[in-house]
């Protein structure tokens, strides 16, 4: 019995991201061939960032598929374009994510290894212009080939980087963004250079928020205080306005944000997830994205300022629980300078569906001085950063009556006597717990021992070969756990011989510390990549 194509085609898009895999199976015959080759050269770009000799490949055959026009270097440098040979498939056609960056930074070294120049000095920068100006010309002319080819480009994306150089100039863009951009799903814009230093990336920008209406996906990083200020706004307030169904946004305009803009997002219903990076609210943080998108269950704000508020600007908070429309799932708030009544108000209105909140040195504790769980009872994942010991005797009231399912402390200030006595108040229901913060082992011995819960996980930033004794012997004891989470590598010979002993007489992993929020929670580590 044989699978029919769509399903083959389906089950082999879950290997998307394992190069090694996929290409052994295409080698199983035809029929796979033919449906693993368009998922391996989609996203040949992401595939190649880690090998240099794989990059040099996949420049020789893209630049394969360039025509004479394309070739606009060959007179000078023909070393530089190989010789073409016909291929069984359409290798650009395949395409599907463009980071122009990539592209660049690929040619370049392709140029390097590629093309000798003449030194005049030892310290001279003329061989570095040449070689800039030849990888800039030759990108320029790879990405007109992508759209000659009729790529169907689904994610592009386009950022400030050294030597940083403009798209290449396309007659009748218009024209490309029926047959390439038709089905644009994701756009990551972070450039912070003036518009008329880049004229033809300004014109791409300008036919996208004219013509692109497919976006789900759409990061804006870059400066709205510049002198081009009023062309900026008035390109992503129109590519935000178009969008039928967009619902991630991620926006970092460096300060302000432009009224228009905010007002699009405030009122933008489809949206899943709000991220705002460094913004400026005026006068208070609008609330009304809570009531109006219905569907946000992702919201996160991090390094943001409310300004111009004073004491009695909080009297103009009116919006009530039962306003609120949306379910929040996530919030993750850090490093922002806002009013305690706001940062308590956004707990509070999330409510009942909230399942993982993150307070990240955040300007004031006084939203934990009562339980989360009078507001919001079905929190499993709290992570908290609190750099002074004073605020320890909040975190009995701050856990009580949660079921916690994953707990992270963030200090630098705690003491060994505060460590020791923690396994006293947590919960449980706790499986996963991550300590960033310094400590000496005979803490975490008591810790564990005080521990009423069972850990299935623990991620720490120090270790020794103390550390593991005491992780050893409660491991031994303690058969559900299974995951230990370092950040680094552990190197002396005690350290080493002490993770032999773990690894045969125990069936801990070492992991890397994201592994363990990924296993806690599949969610929380997907929605912050």
């Amino acid at each position: 019995m044989s699978f029919p194509i769509e399903c083959i085609n389906e089950i082999f898009k879950y290997f998307q991201d394992d190069k090694i895999s996929l290409h052994s199976c295409l080698l199983v015959n035809r029929l796979w061939c033919r449906t693993i080759i368009p998922i391996l050269w989609s996203r040949s770009f992401f595939l190649i960032q880690t090998s240099n000799n794989s990059s040099l490949s996949l420049t020789k055959i893209y630049l394969s598929f360039l025509n004479e026009e394309e070739k606009q270097l060959r007179n000078y440098h023909p070393e530089l374009y190989p010789i073409f040979k016909e291929t069984l498939f359409n290798y650009p056609n395949f395409l599907k994510e463009i980071d122009y960056e990539t592209i660049f930074l690929m040619v370049k070294f392709w140029v390097k290894i590629n093309i000798n120049l003449v030194i005049v000095s030892p310290h001279s920068q003329y061989s570095s212009q040449i070689m800039n100006k030849i990888s800039n010309k030759i990108s320029q002319s790879l990405f007109k080939m992508f759209l000659r080819n009729n790529a169907k480009i689904n994610m592009i994306t386009i950022k400030s980087f050294k030597d940083n150089p403009d798209l290449p100039y396309i007659p009748n863009i218009e024209e490309f963004f029926i047959s390439s951009f038709s089905n644009l799903k994701s756009f990551h814009f972070s450039i912070n250079l003036p518009f008329h230093t880049l004229p033809n990336t300004y014109s791409l920008l300008k036919s996208l928020s004219k013509t692109c209406n497919t976006l789900s996906h759409l990061f804006i990083d870059s400066y709205f205080n510049k002198d081009d200020d009023d062309d900026k706004e008035e390109i992503f307030f129109n590519m935000i306005k178009i969008q039928k169904n967009i619902k991630k946004l991620i926006i970092n305009p460096h300060g302000n944000i432009p009224k228009s803009i905010l007002n699009l997002i405030i009122n933008q219903s489809s949206l899943v997830l709000i991220h705002f990076i460094e913004t400026k609210f005026f006068r208070s943080f609008p609330f009304e994205i809570l009531s109006n998108c219905n569907n946000l269950k992702f919201l996160l704000i991090v390094n943001c300022y409310e300004y111009n508020t004073s004491s009695n600007n909080n009297s103009q908070f009116t919006i009530s629980s039962n306003d609120i429309k949306c379910k929040i799932d996530i919030l993750h708030l850090k490093n922002n300078h806002f009013l305690p009544l706001t940062i308590s108000n956004l707990i509070q209105l999330s409510g009942i569906n909230l399942s993982t909140l993150c307070l990240d040195r955040t300007t004031s504790y006084i939203i934990l001085s009562k339980p989360l769980s009078i507001h919001c009872p079905n929190i499993t994942h709290l992570i908290l950063t609190l750099d002074s010991s004073n605020f320890f005797q909040s975190i009995q009231s701050i856990i009580s009556n949660l079921k916690l399912n994953y707990f992270g402390i963030r200090s630098f200030g705690w003491t060994n006597e505060l460590i020791s006595v923690l396994g006293n108040y947590l919960p449980i229901s706790l499986k996963y717990l991550e300590l960033s913060c310094f400590f000496d082992y005979e803490a975490l011995y008591m810790l564990l021992k005080n521990c009423k819960c069972k850990l299935r996980g623990l991620s720490m930033i120090i270790f020794n070969e103390d550390y593991l004794n005491f992780i050893i012997g409660y491991a031994k004891i303690n058969k559900e756990f299974s995951l230990l989470g370092i950040d680094g590598l552990l190197s002396s010979e005690n350290e080493i011989k002490s993770l032999k002993i773990l690894k045969e007489e125990t069936n801990v992993k070492i992991v890397d510390q994201d592994e363990i929020k990924r296993k806690s929670s599949p969610l929380y580590y997907n929605y912050r990549r």
